[in-house]
């Protein structure tokens, strides 16, 4: 990457090599430091991951790269959150096709946090790993709704938290304002 390369084609050969050469060529002047801000370098490693992902609306560069290490990462609770502060519902879509992701969530409720409750002996930690685990379904309402698990599975989870909630009667208010936004079939 001389200086009879030009801004394009130094772009593509970026979107070519592997992020530590990346991230150390980002930082080791202005000119690639600019070149890095470049939304369609992001768009196009985002794209490499995964190409069916929905690429729309507009984001700044750095929500992009954001974008692209949370995907990359396979963070998929981060990549709910940041569709659903962007309204984003194509990408919650396309995250149901995503075998992945549902291998995520089942892992995550059943191992994770129901496994982790019941091991715990002391209240508060049973408590704030409910909250945890209310928060975690919150964040994933989306597949809850679009029946990404089956009406058996969602009703286990249901039974399971109610369960949880008679063991933890303090709760109860809680659990039924996330229940009410969990399982609520009208909102999304």
């Amino acid at each position: 990457m001389t200086s009879i390369t030009t801004p394009d084609t130094d772009l593509i050969i970026l979107q070519q090599i592997t992020d530590d050469e990346l991230e150390e060529l980002c930082y080791s002047n202005r000119y690639f430091h600019n070149l890095c801000q470049n939304h369609a370098l992001w768009r196009h490693k985002i794209l490499t991951l995964y190409p069916d992902f929905p690429l729309k609306g507009y984001l700044l560069p750095e929500e992009w790269k954001k974008l692209y290490y949370k995907l990359k990462a396979g963070d998929w609770t981060a990549i709910v959150v940041w569709a659903d502060y962007h309204h984003n519902v194509d990408v919650l879509q396309w995250m149901m096709t995503l075998p992945e992701y549902r291998q995520y969530l089942i892992q995550n409720i059943k191992n994770e946090y129901l496994k982790r409750i019941a091991q715990l002996k002391y209240k508060r930690q049973k408590q704030k790993v409910t909250i945890d685990l209310f928060n975690f379904i919150y964040n994933h309402r989306y597949a809850m709704k679009r029946h990404l698990f089956s009406p058996n599975m969602v009703n286990t989870i249901i039974n399971k938290l109610d369960e949880l909630i008679l063991l933890e009667p303090e709760l109860k208010d809680i659990y039924q304002s996330y229940k009410q936004s969990i399982f609520n079939p009208n909102e999304v």
